[in-house]
């Protein structure tokens, strides 16, 4: 296969170097060339008819004599070969200006197959761009405004504070005048609830004293009732013992008469005995008489007469007896009247003293409770009076707390005002400092963002090596055509935009490139740097363009 096709494939295969191939030599990592192709028969030359050491031979090397000689016209090589076919040999410049043409292949086919998203896309870029413009002059302009806000919030907290310090003034003045007043009339009502509680309290002796007085005035009433009470008792009494007296006397008395009715009884029945004795002895004597006379008479008549004397004796006797018994009779019931007498009268002064007492008891109870309800009106209009008087007192003193709470919520006022008032003020410092500290954010976010848009810095020099620029590009497309064929890059024509703007032109040398002047790689300066090296630098290159926001063509 010829140069020329090598050229035409280069854009769809990878170049590589003899020394890379050189490198891959083994049975696990075997590559050989022919024709300038370079293939990867790892996986194939176990399988080589000839033997896999053939291969081996050549491995890392040149092989194509040794196929041509091995197989001349064959074909069936030629339709094995392809498919491990991995690209082509080239030379260090070869292979960069391939590169180079890959890239720039790659981007044209990129940008041929987005050329209308990225038209599409391009709007919205610009628009995004200009929306993250917009947003991020809003963000300034905001951050200006919180500033001002913050700053206008300062003021206008300074103002109200001082308006709230006016006003802790005022309130602190009207507190101390209204705290005069209220110790003034604190001072009055002090005095009032004084006077009160004196007045209370000479109300009160004088309650107490008029309670002592009611209690001596009922003590003296009760002493004179108790004396009347028993003056009158010891004159029932008398009266009872002269009854008793009198009627003992008239039981006396009639013991008197029964008694001289019982002498007169005895007297009579002597009289009558004795008269009785002088008949019988009349008759005894009548009787010895005619028993004298008649002596010689029968024995008979003389037995009858003693009979008759006998029981004449007999009939005396017994007749002395019954009288006897009779005045017995009269005297049991002369002492029996007495004695009934004695006990009615006894019984009569009982019930005299029952009587008296009762009345006594009853006049009692009803000078007691008369004196106790005239005692419990009394008391109940000293305590009436006293819980008047101690309602007075007790206003005085809630009027007395009223005022101290009055001026306590005054002092409270005071104080709330004086902690608003600091309040305020540290309020107004912490506004300051987080004004303060949102504008140092929005500055460091301002610069965080400055520090974060994607930058590419390239060093051009002049082909004289008197003049280095390095240019900042900002957007895409570059404008900047390079010659690669040959280290180190050249500018190719005279470029567009910020490279030229910057004085750069054709012929000038590219020297380092980098997103920070202070951390820049170099460009290959000959074709003896590794074609490795130079691939990494245009790696990084078309890294950082890609990240550089796309703008209509210069």
């Amino acid at each position: 296969m010829k140069r020329g096709i090598v050229r035409q494939l280069s854009s769809a295969m990878d170049l590589f170097t003899a020394d890379e191939v050189a490198t891959h030599n083994t049975a696990d990592n075997l590559w050989i060339i022919v024709d300038e192709h370079v293939y990867d028969i790892t996986a194939w030359h176990k399988f080589h008819p000839g033997g896999s050491e053939l291969l081996l031979k050549w491995g890392g090397a040149d092989a194509t004599a040794a196929q041509q000689d091995a197989h001349g016209s064959l074909t069936k090589p030629h339709s094995i070969m392809p498919k491990y076919c991995i690209g082509f040999l080239a030379s260090n410049a070869e292979i960069m200006a391939a590169e180079q043409k890959k890239f720039d292949a790659a981007e044209q086919r990129k940008q041929a197959e987005k050329a209308a998203a990225e038209q599409r896309v391009a709007a919205e870029q610009r628009a995004a761009a200009e929306k993250a413009a917009a947003e991020k002059a809003a963000a300034a302009e905001k951050a200006v405004a919180q500033r001002n806000i913050a700053e206008q919030n300062v003021a206008d907290k300074a103002e109200k504070a001082a308006e709230f310090q006016k006003i802790a003034e005022e309130k602190a003045a009207t507190l101390a005048a209204i705290t005069a007043e209220i110790r003034v009339q604190a001072a009055a009502e002090q005095a009032s609830a004084g006077i009160a509680v004196s007045a209370y309290k000479a109300v009160v002796d004088k309650l107490v004293a008029h309670k002592a007085a009611v209690e001596q005035a009922f003590a003296k009433k009760t002493r004179e009732k108790k004396a009347q009470e028993e003056a009158e008792m010891r004159a029932r009494a008398e009266a009872a013992q002269k009854a008793l007296e009198e009627a003992k006397r008239k039981a006396v008395e009639d013991q008197m008469r029964r008694e001289r009715a019982n002498t007169l009884a005895e007297s009579l029945a002597a009289e009558e005995q004795a008269k009785q004795a002088a008949r019988i002895k009349k008759a005894e004597e009548k009787a010895l008489k005619n028993a004298a006379e008649v002596a010689p008479q029968d024995k008979a008549a003389k037995k009858a007469a003693e009979s008759a004397a006998a029981a004449e004796a007999a009939a005396q006797e017994k007749a002395k007896k019954e009288a006897v018994a009779k005045a017995a009779q009269e005297r049991a019931r002369t002492e029996q009247a007495m004695k009934d007498a004695a006990a009615k009268a006894a019984k009569e002064k009982a019930l005299a003293e029952q009587a008296l007492a009762a009345k006594s008891a009853a006049l009692k109870a009803a000078a007691d409770k008369a004196a106790a309800d005239k005692v419990a009106a009394e008391k109940a209009a000293a305590e009436k009076e006293l819980a008047e008087m101690k309602a007075a007192a007790d206003r005085a003193i809630a009027e007395k707390l009223a005022a101290e709470k009055a001026m306590s919520e005054m002092r409270e006022a005071a104080a709330k005002a004086m902690q608003e008032k600091e309040a305020a003020e540290k309020k107004a410092n912490e506004l300051r400092r987080a004004t303060e500290e949102a504008a140092r954010k929005a500055k460091q976010e301002a610069e965080a963002a400055e520090k974060a848009k994607p930058k590419l810095f390239i060093v051009f020099e002049s082909p004289d090596g008197k003049i280095k620029k390095t240019v900042k590009f900002t957007k895409r497309p570059l404008g900047v055509a390079c010659r690669t064929e040959t280290m180190p890059i050249t500018v190719g024509e005279n470029p567009r935009g910020e490279a030229a703007d910057a004085g750069v032109k054709q012929n000038w040398i590219l020297r380092e490139v980098g997103a920070d002047p202070n951390d820049m790689r170099n460009f290959p300066k000959s074709n003896d740097e590794p074609y490795a090296k130079v691939q990494e630098t245009f790696r990084y290159l078309g890294q950082l363009t890609k990240e550089l926001p796309m703008t209509q063509s210069i």
